[in-house]
C-alpha cells in the first residue's frame, strides 16, 4: 500500500486525501484533531458527534481511563522510534 500524502498550500492548508476520507468515513466540514506526537510526527483524529464521555476513548483507545494517557502514547511512540531504528519495524 502507498502511503497516502498531501502539500501546503501557500496559506498553510492541506486536503486529507481521498482515500483517508474514505478509508475512516470522514466526511466534508467535520472537525479533525492535530496531535503533536514527538518532533517530526503528528497525528490525525476525526472529532465525530460522541456521546458524552466516549469521545477519549475513541481517540485515545487502550489509555482512555489513565491519568497520564498523553505521556502513555509518548512512551510508546518513543519505542516504535527506537524499534525502528534498530530496524525491527518500518
Amino acid at each position: 500500500m502507498n502511503i497516502p500524502k498531501s502539500s501546503l498550500s501557500e496559506k498553510c492548508q492541506t486536503t486529507l486525501p481521498a482515500e483517508i476520507r474514505d478509508m475512516f468515513g470522514i466526511k466534508a466540514k467535520e472537525q479533525i484533531l492535530w496531535i503533536p506526537v514527538s518532533p517530526g510526527l503528528i497525528s490525525l483524529a476525526s472529532i465525530k458527534k460522541y456521546k458524552k464521555g466516549t469521545w477519549t476513548k475513541s481517540i485515545c483507545g487502550k489509555y482512555a481511563n489513565e491519568m497520564d494517557a498523553v505521556q502513555s502514547l509518548l512512551d510508546d511512540r518513543k519505542e516504535d522510534v527506537n524499534l525502528e531504528a534498530r530496524g525491527y519495524i518500518n
